[in-house]
């Protein structure tokens, strides 16, 4: 496994699917919709976190377990992403 910066897929961060969601017309229309978009956000970051260091205890493999043990320290250091789009 090999973990690129904050994130467990890269091609999901590539996406940045946060952004696009903050930058949809219709949702901005609503603010109410966005209140906790970023909350939520991490908290799907953590749940793909938590899944991959499951994953990772069955595999008996320290160097995996370990990264994915600091990939999701620096996530749950950072917190949620700022709402920089609502």
């Amino acid at each position: 496994m090999q973990c690129l910066g904050p994130v467990f897929y890269p091609g999901i961060a590539a996406i940045d699917p946060l952004s696009l969601l903050l930058q949809d017309s219709g949702l901005r229309a609503d603010q109410s919709a966005l209140v906790d978009a970023a909350v939520r956000h991490h908290c799907y970051e953590l749940q793909i976190g938590f899944t991959h260091l499951g994953w990772n205890l069955g595999t008996w493999k320290q160097e995996h377990l370990t990264a994915t043990a600091e990939l999701l320290a620096e996530i749950l250091e950072r917190g949620p992403l700022p709402s920089t789009g609502a």
